[in-house]
């Protein structure tokens, strides 16, 4: 399977925040079909996040943590309504006036398709092109009112529906880039250990966490299950530089992953991966993001486990085309790769005190 094959699979793999479990059998399925016999163990925790291990060969090792969140932003049914139409609310943030025509998959006894009703722009009033609620939008699913009602009931999730495609440049428009594109960086770094027969000097364990988008339920256990980690790398997506987005808040497509300098990641951890992609010819950019990344780091980094953020550039977040690079998630699986191949040398926060 090719990377862009595994990202679509993965992509495909409903796990609107909240309703992960929808997903989690088929993505168990596609990591070990991507990267075969690689990890040692993987278990599906409590909090319902996918944790896989792989062991280093060598005694009292360093323990890392690669964290990608699989949760995606969706909906939820909020209110049946006669015709075959339904109403829903948002799971993450999400700007009612991208979903007008937009295309849904909701989840319910069976799967069914709708699409979010427009106003033609001709019978549109002021107050329908200014002020925009998703509570004022509703989904037709073209279902009698009988069948509606037998499949989909109040909570049904949902996500959005539109195909995985490729633009020029290999870029890849998507809904659910955000954050599927890094839990697909993170198992293309084993696949290149795996490949290149060669070992991590760590205990390796790829977490793919749930709940960021609302709850940051994965995040926040995961010093329960691993106390005793020296460090975690949290990978999550962060804006592209793109018409109407400030430079010095984003970051530039196709040119390597991005690391956060914030009061939530660890200075040491975050110089080691720099010099890592230096000593490796990785293209690497720095993102200032001083109170916190908004990503999984806050909690992990609260809870006293070092951490580091790199994060990949996407233009439309949040929306049902998402674009990210495969060439960003390459240049950052390589980076991984090198990291955990290096990791004895890493400095994980340790003071010693003389």
């Amino acid at each position: 399977m090719e990377l862009y094959d595994f990202l679509e699979a993965l992509i495909l793999a409903p796990t609107p925040s909240g309703f992960e479990s929808l997903g989690r059998e088929r993505i168990l399925e596609l990591v070990k079909e991507y990267v075969p016999d690689f990890f040692d163990e993987s278990l599906v925790l409590k909090s319902g996040s996918l944790l896989f291990h792989k062991a280093a060969k060598k005694k009292n090792a360093k323990k890392a943590v690669l964290d990608a969140h699989i949760d995606t932003i969706g909906f939820a049914v909020s209110e049946i309504c006669d015709g075959g139409f339904v109403k829903v609310t948002n799971l993450g943030g999400i700007d009612p006036f991208i979903l007008p025509s937009a295309r849904v998959k909701l989840y319910g006894k069976k799967v069914i398709d709708g699409v979010f009703t427009s106003v033609p722009p001709h019978l549109a009033s002021a107050s329908d092109k200014s002020e925009l609620k998703i509570s004022d939008l509703y989904v037709d699913t073209a279902l009698s009112d009988e069948n509606l009602r037998k499949y989909v009931e109040i909570g049904t999730p949902g996500t959005f529906a539109m195909p995985v495609c490729m633009l020029e440049n290999r870029v890849v428009a998507s809904h659910s880039l955000d954050d599927k594109a890094c839990a697909a960086t993170l198992l293309e770094a084993c696949k290149i250990l795996l490949i290149c027969g060669k070992e991590s000097e760590c205990d390796l364990y790829i977490h793919l966490s749930v709940g960021e988008e609302k709850t940051g339920l994965g995040a926040a256990t995961l010093p329960y299950v691993i106390p005793d980690a020296d460090a975690c790398i949290v990978t999550d997506v962060n804006f592209a530089k793109c018409a109407g987005v400030k430079d010095y808040e984003a970051l530039t497509m196709s040119a390597g992953p991005g690391i956060s300098l914030s009061a939530s990641t660890n200075r040491e951890l975050s110089e080691f991966i720099e010099s890592t992609a230096k000593k490796n010819n990785i293209p690497v950019q720095t993102v200032v993001e001083m109170r916190s990344t908004g990503t999984n780091a806050t909690r992990i980094h609260k809870n006293g486990i070092p951490c580091a953020v790199l994060s990949l550039p996407l233009k439309n977040m949040h929306t049902d085309c998402e674009c990210v690079s495969l060439c960003d998630i390459e240049s950052c699986a390589r980076l991984l790769a090198s990291v955990l191949i290096s990791f004895d040398s890493c400095p994980t926060g340790e003071v010693i005190l003389k």
